[in-house]
Order: C-alpha cells, then sequence, then structure tokens
C-alpha cells in the first residue's frame, strides 16, 4: 500500500513539474470551436481524461508525440477517443485500447529531438485516416497554418477544454525560432516553429501530439496536410516563444513508414522481467530504451521480485564500473577524438576521398585528400618521425585493405599561429609523395556560416566504445547537429576559448558523439547556399571534453575565410606561404 501512495505522489509530482516548468504538454489558448467533425483526430486518454491528441494515420495506427507516454505511462489505463467535436459526446464517438507504444529510438525528452510517437490501436477502426505526405517539403516561413487540440483555453485553467478547438499560425523560420529560444533547446531541422503575433493565443497545455496542418500548393502536400505534430511551447500564447512541433522530416517519414511495414508482434512475452511485445530474439526488435519497456510500467509494478532486485544491483554495479573506468581513463579524452554511437558505413556510401592517416601502420587519425597530392587534416596530428607516416586511402576496413593504396609522404604544413592548447587555428596540410589517382574533395570556393539546426554527418576510424582506447576496424559515422557558437562558448566557459574560425556540431544524446581517433576527420553539412554543394566539407575534428556529452560537442576547426585563404595560398605557392 505504501508503495502504491507512493508511486501516486511520483506521479503527480512528475505531472505537476511538466505543466510548471515549460507548458511541455501544449494547448490551444485563443482558438475558437471546430464545427466539422475530423474522424482521424484522436484525443489520447489515461483513465478517461485527456492528456494529449493525436492523429489517425492508418486503420489502427495513431500519431502523436512521444513525450505524451510520461503521463501516459502503461497501456492499461489508456484508450484513444475518436470522432468527436465534444469530450462529452459518447453518442457520435467511439473508444478504442491501445496494444503499444512505439516512440523514436532517438527522442529526447529534455532537447525534444524527435518527439514523434506511433500507438497501436488494439483493433482497426472504420474511421478515414488523415495521409501523410510521402517526401518531406519544407514549409515556407509566413505559411499560414492550423493547430487543434481539446486543451485549456484559458492559461489560468487547469482543465481541458470538452469542445475541440482551433488556431490559425504562422509558420516561423528556424532562425528565428533558434532566437527566440536560445539557452532553452535548439530547433533542428526535423523540429518546425509555428505561432501567432497576438498576445494570448497559440498553445499551452492539453494538445502534444496535436496536428500542425498548413496550406501548400506543392504536388506532394493537399490543400491542407499535416506537417508535424506539437511538441512543446514556453508559456501559454506568448508571440516571443512560437510553438514548437516535430516536423514531418525525411528522417521521421522514413521512420513511420518502417515501422507500418514492419507490424510488430505486441503478444507479450512468457518469462520475463517486463512486458513488452516479443521480437524474433523475445524483445521486440523495435524496443527503444534499455531499461524501460515501450509498454509495460515497470514502476507502476508494486510486486517487487528476486528478479527485480538483481536488475537494480546489476545497474548500480555497471554504473560504479563505468564511472571507476571513466575516472581512469579521463586524460585520454580531451584531444583525439573519434565516433561513439555511430553506425558501419557501406560500400555504398564509401568516400574515397577519406583517409587514415597511421604511424608505423596504425591508424592515428583522420583527413581529407583534397587535391591529388595533398591531404587536410588537424595540426594536433602532427607525427614524428616524419619517415614513419603513410595515409591509407579508399578503405572502409583497416585490416581488409585490399583495395585501398597505402602512400608515404613528403612534408606537413600547419600555420605559425597554430596553438596546441587553445586549438586555434587547429588545420594542416600532408603533401604526399605521389599523385593520386582518386577524385578528391572539393573544399568550398567562399564561405557562409553554418546555421544552427543544421544536419551534418561526421566519419572516421576511431572507438566505438569510450571504454575502449582502440581504433574501429570499421568506417564510422554519425549525424551531428550544429550547434550555436554562443551556446558551446557556454558549454566550454572554462575550458578553452570557441573563436569565429571553430563550430560545433554534436549530438542531443548521451553516448552518442567524438572521443578518440578522428581528429582530422571531415564534417560535411547539407547547405542550400551556392557556395556549398549539397553536402560540402565545413571543417575538421579538433578536439572535444569525454565522450559522448551532450554538453561537451564536439570542436571543428571551421573552413573559415581565414583557413580556405590559407589552403588556397599554399596549394598555390607550394609550401612557400606558412602565415595566417
Amino acid at each position: 500500500m505504501e508503495v502504491h501512495n507512493c508511486m501516486i505522489v511520483f506521479h503527480f509530482l512528475l505531472f505537476t513539474f511538466f505543466k510548471v516548468a515549460d507548458c511541455s504538454d501544449v494547448s490551444i489558448v485563443g482558438g475558437k470551436n471546430v464545427k466539422q467533425r475530423q474522424g482521424w483526430m484522436v484525443s489520447i486518454q489515461k483513465n478517461q481524461h485527456h492528456v494529449c491528441g493525436g492523429v489517425l494515420i492508418e486503420k489502427q495506427w495513431v500519431l502523436t508525440s512521444a513525450h505524451c507516454k510520461l503521463t501516459l505511462q502503461n497501456t492499461d489505463s489508456v484508450t484513444v477517443l475518436m470522432g468527436t467535436l465534444s469530450l462529452k459526446d459518447k453518442k457520435h464517438s467511439q473508444r478504442i485500447g491501445i496494444l503499444s507504444f512505439e516512440h523514436h529510438k532517438a527522442f529526447n525528452k529534455v532537447t525534444k529531438e524527435h518527439d514523434i510517437m506511433l500507438i497501436k490501436l488494439s483493433k482497426k477502426v472504420k474511421v478515414k485516416p488523415q495521409k501523410l505526405p510521402k517526401e518531406e517539403q519544407d514549409i515556407q516561413i509566413g505559411t499560414k497554418c492550423t493547430v487543434m487540440g481539446w486543451g485549456m483555453t484559458n492559461s489560468t485553467d487547469q482543465k481541458a477544454s470538452d469542445k475541440l478547438q482551433m488556431l490559425e499560425v504562422t509558420a516561423v523560420g528556424r532562425k528565428q525560432c533558434n532566437n527566440d529560444y536560445k539557452g532553452d533547446f535548439i530547433i533542428t531541422q526535423d523540429m518546425v516553429c509555428a505561432g501567432s503575433m497576438e498576445k494570448n493565443k497559440g498553445t499551452c497545455w492539453g494538445d502534444s501530439g496535436g496536428p500542425l496542418q498548413c496550406k501548400k500548393s506543392s504536388k506532394r502536400f493537399s490543400k491542407t496536410n499535416i506537417v508535424g505534430v506539437l511538441s512543446g511551447a514556453k508559456g501559454c500564447g506568448d508571440p516571443k516563444k512560437p510553438s514548437v512541433y516535430a516536423f514531418l522530416s525525411k528522417e521521421h517519414i522514413s521512420w513511420i513508414n518502417n515501422v507500418l511495414k514492419k507490424q510488430f508482434n505486441n503478444k507479450p512475452c512468457a518469462n520475463s522481467l517486463f512486458t513488452f511485445p516479443c521480437g524474433k530474439h523475445g524483445r521486440d526488435r523495435h524496443s527503444t530504451s534499455n531499461f524501460l519497456p515501450p509498454e509495460g510500467d515497470f514502476m507502476g509494478d508494486t510486486t517487487i521480485g528476486l528478479q527485480q532486485v538483481i536488475f537494480f544491483i546489476c545497474i548500480l554495479f555497471k554504473t560504479f564500473t563505468y564511472q571507476m573506468h571513466l575516472f581512469l581513463s579521463i586524460k585520454f579524452l580531451v584531444l583525439e577524438v573519434s565516433i561513439v554511437g555511430g553506425k558501419d558505413v557501406t560500400e555504398q556510401k564509401l568516400k574515397p576521398w577519406m583517409v587514415s592517416i597511421q604511424k608505423d601502420e596504425r591508424h592515428v587519425c583522420g583527413g581529407i585528400l583534397i587535391k591529388d597530392q595533398w591531404v587536410l587534416t588537424a595540426a594536433n596530428c602532427k607525427e614524428q618521425p616524419q619517415k614513419s607516416v603513410t595515409v591509407l586511402i579508399g578503405a572502409l576496413s583497416l585490416k581488409k585493405s585490399k583495395d585501398s593504396q597505402r602512400v608515404g609522404i613528403l612534408d606537413f604544413k600547419y600555420p605559425t599561429t597554430y596553438n596546441e592548447k587553445t586549438n586555434q587555428d587547429d588545420i594542416m596540410l600532408i603533401k604526399l609523395n605521389k599523385k593520386m589517382k582518386v577524385k578528391p574533395m572539393q573544399i568550398p570556393k567562399g564561405v557562409q556560416d553554418i546555421p544552427t539546426g543544421t544536419r551534418c554527418v561526421v566519419r572516421g576510424w576511431g572507438t566505438t566504445d569510450s571504454k575502449v582506447m582502440k581504433a574501429s576496424d570499421k568506417l564510422q559515422m554519425l549525424e551531428v547537429t550544429a550547434i550555436d557558437r554562443k551556446r558551446c562558448i557556454r558549454f566550454y566557459s572554462e575550458d578553452f576559448e570557441i573563436t569565429k574560425d571553430m563550430l560545433c556540431a554534436g549530438s542531443m544524446e548521451t553516448n552518442r558523439g567524438t572521443c578518440w581517433g578522428d581528429t582530422g576527420g571531415p564534417l560535411e553539412c547539407k547547405h542550400s547556399s551556392k557556395l556549398f554543394n549539397k553536402k560540402s566539407i565545413v571543417g575538421v575534428v579538433s578536439r572535444s571534453k569525454g565522450c559522448g556529452n551532450p554538453r561537451k560537442p564536439t570542436v571543428y576547426t571551421f573552413l573559415s575565410k581565414r583557413h580556405i585563404s590559407w589552403i588556397n595560398s599554399i596549394l598555390k605557392k607550394q609550401f612557400n606561404s606558412t602565415t595566417l
């Protein structure tokens, strides 16, 4: 009984925290009643009380926000109400139970990244679902959109609206939205912002997961189409804090289609510590949590058995040993960095210009072939004696290198202004001992800074586990997000200075980032500027502090105007110029 009462208090405090802190569950203030019934618009409820909105996208699937699960917890008390304008109208509505939750594997409740979830209903419904766009197409700034939901109609009222509300909002540019939310969280390419210019008109509590519909003339979109689901807002109806939506980006559309295609089995596993859907090997292949099941509420189980006790002992032991290892190896985790939490680069995505710089045929750093006889890397990769250094080109695997070429070097060249303590101007060119018949990677001719939230990719052969100080055999890649310099300066305020010749990028997830072995590797970013290709090298890995720490993103030497000018000078004068 004491455990049960404790859990009630815990859920109450958790619920109160999210309402008071930043209105993570959001709703419509200053809207108007919806007059025409929207069959696909659903109310997701816990104990028959409205919690979030959602969209029926298939006969048995509802799209909503991942953070709604924090309040919903387990599946037993959760139902979905659909086909109604009024929550009290039982005559025209139908209430359906649910089988399981499925949220995006990269969802982060702190940063709101990938705040998207699918709910599988207990049966197929005879309601026409809302079709999602087949492809991503970004929404232009100023586009008129509509948001709907049963949330609060008054920011001082702590009660959901009985009648479905709607409000016209306007799409806000990501750059502006990042400025509005500076210091709170980063608006990425997988998010979109929309709000009203009027006070007391916007979202607050109760409509997370509700749809953002925008008018679009493109063939890929209907006259009005779902382009995102409501993720969060700070404050209620504040024009300077527009609502943030999980955007139906290429990444999110692909994830949704993948889940719908696999149609995972929801029968519970027998003889298991938790209750969760079974997959090919017992646990469901789509499960996205290491410790919490996607379906069952572990904290809600008041029976503490031997298995649970053993589980917690294992977790405590694992945490202790990890902290000890981190303490013993921390001195190695500052300057030379590599990829943790990435994935293997496939044959199709092999970049022939990607090189492994080696000493005595052991991997030290990454690099980029930018001319037939020139490699770009970081200055802190300089190794002596020079004759022991070689470059491996065209390899996916460092061990199986039959299709790769090993080349000696003639010289290193780095700026006289390079500072190994501050990593200022951490850039270097290596001249090979012969010209290569490999297509090099062109660096941009001009420079344009990378907008905050831009999606980028980093590659390298560094360690894939922060506990193992050994290079990876297979080339790895990891998607990262560009971070605002001012924010990065705050992260590293006690360590070193972030200048305009540096840029920062990282992952919002823990244990996904750089550590040891990929210094000098390329940062590729998508950019629509004429100065850049579709994907272009914008920097080389310089340093990080710790491994995969979201609050210590990787710092890159940016291909700024100074650095591009220096590179061109070296290539033109063949090592006659050494000064930036």
